[in-house]
């Protein structure tokens, strides 16, 4: 009686993963046909996404630059090594590994985005007003390389005419 009883629980604890690993599955996709991205769509906003971060490491960085007394009207340029890095989930069985992929409404077919890595800043210049001044200059060189994790021979620092 006890070792049906305990092999019922069993067959309800497999059932029980059986039915979580197909309501995932139906809401990966879902979430495939409600997104629609196509690969066209991914590789275009990865180029957006690019800007943007480029764009916001840029004002972030002339902000603080701008809070160093004797600096003024300060420009910065970011100089990024790649475009974004996507990972895509990967289903592997039987010593095989595929992408795990979703369609959308008009039947493309896309991959599912883990997770997106941002690309390592290149180098960086700055140009002020006070940036002429050695002192100044390096007190720079050491923020910015401090502030992105750049060698300083990677940031460059001028000054204004």
């Amino acid at each position: 009686m006890k070792n049906d009883l305990f092999n019922k629980l069993k067959d309800i604890k497999g059932l029980k993963i059986l039915v979580l690993l197909l309501l995932i599955a139906a809401v990966l996709i879902f979430l495939g046909n409600y997104l629609g991205k196509n690969e066209e769509n991914v590789k275009a906003s990865a180029g957006i996404v690019r800007e943007e971060y480029e764009k916001e490491v840029e004002r972030r960085v002339s902000e603080i630059i701008s809070e160093i007394g004797g600096i003024s009207d300060v420009s910065v340029m970011v100089t990024l090594e790649s475009t974004v890095n996507y990972l895509y989930a990967e289903n592997a069985s039987d010593g095989k590994s595929e992408y795990v992929t979703v369609r959308d409404k008009d039947g493309n077919e896309s991959g599912v985005i883990i997770s997106e890595n941002m690309p390592d800043i290149r180098g960086v210049a700055v140009v002020c007003g006070g940036g002429e001044d050695p002192c100044k200059r390096l007190e720079i060189i050491k923020l910015v390389s401090s502030l992105l994790d750049l060698p300083e021979n990677r940031v460059y620092v001028g000054g204004r005419n």
